[in-house]
C-alpha cells in the first residue's frame, strides 16, 4: 500500500516506524523533507521523504498527524484528494479555560471539519486514542491494544482497518464519521491518565474479549457437602426445587435469606449422617449442621415430609447468591430449577 504520512512530529514519526518493514511504500510529507530530522527518520524507516502535496498525491493512503491549529492551512496545500483515504489521526486540542481540552465537539467533531475540508475524500478517524510510543511499539503490551474507528465509507475504513493490524492494532468499527465525537473525548480520557494523573505514556485502551460460556445441561443427580466433606448428600434433580427462605431463624442466623434445595426425604441420600448436629428451630421444623466444619446442611419441615438442603446464601432484594456455596461447581445446576414454596 502506497501511504503518505502528512507530518513529522511525534505520531507522525511513531507511525513511520510502526510501519517500517510491513511491506508498504511510505512517503514522509514535510514542509521541508531535507531537513536533518527527517532525513534520519526516512533512513531509520525505510520512507521518502517528499514535500506533502507530492506524497498526498502519490499515496492511496494519506495520514494526516499535523498540530490541530495548523491543520487547515496544511489541508489546503494537499489538494483535494478526490477518492483517497484520508486518515485523520489528529485531536482538536487547544487551551479551554487555561488547560488543555477539545476546541470543538459535540455538534461536531475534528473528523468531521476535515471531510468539510476534503469533500472528494474518504475519511477515516483513527489513531488519535494513544500516545505516540505505543503506535511505534505495542508488543509488549499483555493484551493487544485497540484503536476505534469512524467513517462514512466502509472499503476506506477496510483499508485503515488493515494499517491498524499492521501497527499492532485491534481495530473496531464505532460506526459513521459522526462517531468521531465519541473518539476525540477518548483521546482526552488517555491524556488525563497519561499526563495528569500520573501513570505514564506506555499504555493504551483494549476491548478483553469474554470465552463463550458453555451450555449447560442439568444433571440427572444433585450432589452437595458440607465444607468439610464429611457429609455428602445425593438427590434427584427430577424431584428437586429452589426454595428462597426468608424465616426469622434464617434472618437471625444469616442477615439474609437462605437459599435451599427441597426434596422429600425418601428421595435424598445422605452419607455421613453421624456428624450431622440436629436442633429444633420452631414447631414445624428442625435444622442440622456439621459438628466439624459448623455448615448448615440441612432443613427438614416435618409437616411436608422433606428436606431443605442449603444450597448458599442470598441476598433478599436481588436474589443474588452473596457467600460460600455448599454445592461444588461455579454456577450450579439447581441455578435453573423451578422454584417451590415452602
Amino acid at each position: 500500500m502506497k501511504i503518505a504520512i502528512i507530518g513529522t512530529g511525534n505520531v507522525g514519526s511513531a507511525i513511520a516506524r510502526g510501519l517500517a518493514g510491513k511491506g508498504h511504500a511510505v512517503m514522509l510529507g514535510a514542509r521541508d523533507p531535507g531537513t536533518e530530522g527527517v532525513t534520519r527518520l526516512a533512513a531509520e524507516t525505510g520512507a521518502r521523504p517528499a514535500a506533502p502535496r507530492a506524497a498526498a498525491e502519490a499515496a492511496d493512503v494519506v495520514l494526516l498527524a499535523l498540530p490541530w491549529a495548523a491543520a487547515a492551512t496544511a489541508i489546503a496545500d494537499l489538494g483535494p484528494l478526490a477518492g483517497k483515504v484520508v486518515i485523520d489521526c489528529m485531536n482538536p486540542l487547544g487551551m479551554v479555560d487555561g488547560a488543555l481540552g477539545l476546541m470543538i465537539g459535540h455538534s461536531t467533531s475534528g473528523a468531521e471539519r476535515v471531510q468539510s475540508l476534503l469533500p472528494q475524500a474518504r475519511v477515516v478517524k483513527t489513531l488519535n486514542q494513544v500516545g505516540a510510543e505505543v503506535m511505534a511499539r505495542n508488543a509488549h503490551l499483555p493484551h493487544r491494544p485497540v484503536q476505534f474507528m469512524a467513517g462514512d465509507d466502509g472499503a476506506a475504513k477496510a483499508m485503515a482497518a488493515d494499517l491498524l493490524r499492521d501497527l499492532g492494532f485491534d481495530p473496531l468499527d464505532a460506526g459513521g464519521l459522526t462517531k468521531a465525537r465519541l473518539l476525540e473525548p477518548l483521546a482526552m480520557v488517555w491524556i488525563n491518565q497519561a499526563i495528569l494523573r500520573g501513570k505514564g505514556r506506555d499504555w493504551a485502551f483494549a476491548a478483553v474479549q469474554g470465552t463463550p460460556r458453555e451450555e449447560r445441561t442439568m444433571s440427572d443427580t444433585l450432589h452437595a457437602s458440607c465444607h468439610c466433606g464429611l457429609v455428602q448428600i445425593d438427590l434427584p434433580a427430577a424431584a428437586a426445587g429452589v426454595l428462597a427462605c426468608h424465616c426469622g431463624d434464617c434472618q437471625k442466623m444469616h442477615g439474609n435469606f437462605n437459599a435451599f434445595l427441597a426434596a422429600p426425604i425418601a428421595d435424598i441420600t445422605l452419607t455421613g449422617g453421624e456428624a450431622l448436629v440436629w436442633y429444633q428451630s420452631s414447631e414445624a421444623s428442625r435444622r442440622a449442621f456439621c459438628g466439624t466444619c459448623g455448615a448448615r446442611v440441612l432443613k427438614e419441615v416435618t409437616a411436608a415430609g422433606r428436606w431443605l438442603v442449603s444450597a448458599g446464601l442470598v441476598d433478599g432484594p436481588t436474589g443474588k447468591r452473596i457467600v460460600r456455596n455448599l454445592w461444588e461447581q461455579s454456577r450450579p445446576d439447581w441455578y435453573d430449577l423451578p422454584q417451590v414454596s415452602a
